[in-house]
């Protein structure tokens, strides 16, 4: 069978037989089952080994063999967060991210939580990014925006989430990704399996490997990846494009030395105005003002500050400030173009000034005109008068 297992939070031994996802939720089904806690653990397994690829481990650590590090960070996380609001772990299954894209929650947490009713929920990351997906109440599950919501936040099979219902219709998402934290070995001995055990319940953390920008070969594997986090799903394409492109030219991510916590916003805005002083660079010219290049440094300065990568930048805005304004070649260059646009200011004004003379001019023959008006009308009555005279 291929069907994913469950195992709750109550301790499950390593003989009692798994149940089945189906089997799982229709167990809830009897209305005289006294309601679950506030707080609930969902982690889908796969289908355990066979007793002859099992032999040799011990039985004390089937439990910790199966548990990965993602899942010990939820549980972890889900501890320090505040008992108020009801939360949920559960791991992503391929069904939840590659093919039908349907979230489904377990029934009694959907039936004590969540709505009654076809409507919209609110899921919100750590970095503060806000996507919209459509709840259908008899299915509990997300279905139209979650699909959106796992591209942007690439959302893999095996990658471990908690939902926290901070408002009746509102998830705060946390996500703790698999491809993060290597799976835990095998237990050595009886004896060691127990201290490791209660290190790893602890809080046992490997360090995150760092992301190079040598593994990324197209701009179709390009993310931007902070804290942990999949941060600019709001960028345009054209900016992330930019943005790459500025980080290929550096072959480095020009965020990954970044302050830690920044708020995702922050950073969004710090890489578009980053994109935006590159084009103005690279599309400025001799009679671009001092001013312009100062405002753009100033940024760049306080960009650097955030740990942003972008003395390259700096470099080329003080070659352009020396070349237009502190070599020879460029003063004279500015004075041309200064007395170039003076003169074809000059000759706008002129040609202006003529204009209004015109303008006056036509103005006076329009008031002739309008002064002779009564007297031609005299003398068209007169004359229509004498030409219809009786003969």
């Amino acid at each position: 069978m291929n069907l994913s297992e469950v195992k709750t939070n109550e301790t499950r031994s390593s003989d009692q037989p798994l149940l089945e996802l189906e089997d799982y939720l229709a167990q809830f089904d009897n209305p005289g089952k006294t309601k679950r806690k506030r707080t609930e653990r969902i982690e889908f397994y796969t289908k355990p080994a066979s007793s002859s690829e099992q032999s040799g481990k011990k039985k004390g650590a089937s439990h910790l063999q199966t548990k990965s590090h993602a899942m010990i960070q939820a549980e972890e996380l889900q501890l320090n967060l505040e008992s108020d609001f009801p939360s949920i772990i559960i791991t992503m299954l391929k069904s939840h991210v590659t093919t039908c894209f349907w979230m489904r929650f377990p029934g009694p947490f959907a039936r004590e939580h969540l709505p009654r009713e076809v409507t919209s929920m609110t899921l919100e990351t750590e970095n503060g990014a806000v996507f919209i997906a459509r709840y259908i109440a008899y299915k509990a599950a997300l279905c139209k925006g979650w699909k959106k919501f796992v591209r942007a936040q690439h959302l893999l099979e095996g990658d471990v989430v908690i939902f926290q219902l901070t408002e009746p219709r509102s998830f705060k998402v946390y996500i703790r990704r698999a491809g993060e934290l290597a799976a835990v070995d095998g237990m050595q001995s009886e004896n060691d399996s127990e201290v490791v055990g209660s290190e790893v319940m602890e809080g046992y953390k490997l360090p995150t490997p760092t992301f190079q920008f040598n593994h990324v070969k197209s701009f179709n594997d390009f993310v931007i990846l902070v804290d942990g986090s999949i941060v600019g799903s709001e960028l345009q394409e054209n900016i992330r494009k930019k943005y790459y492109d500025l980080c290929r030219s550096q072959n480095a991510f020009l965020h990954e030395n970044i302050a830690p916590g920044l708020h995702h916003k922050l950073i969004v805005g710090t890489i578009r105005e980053i994109v935006n002083i590159a084009d103005a660079l690279s599309n400025c010219k001799l009679t671009t003002s001092r001013d312009d290049f100062s405002c753009w440094e100033k940024f760049l300065k306080a960009f650097e500050l955030l740990g942003m990568n972008v003395g390259f930048l700096v470099a080329r805005l003080n070659k352009l400030v020396k070349l237009a304004f502190e070599s020879e070649g460029g003063s004279s260059t500015r004075g041309y173009a200064a007395a170039e646009a003076k003169t074809e200011k000059n000759i706008a004004e002129e040609v202006e000034a003529k204009v209004k003379m015109l303008k006056k001019d036509s103005g006076e023959c329009e008031a002739e005109i309008e002064s002779l008006k009564p007297e031609a009308d005299e003398y068209e009555v007169k004359f229509q008068k004498e030409a219809a005279a009786p003969w």
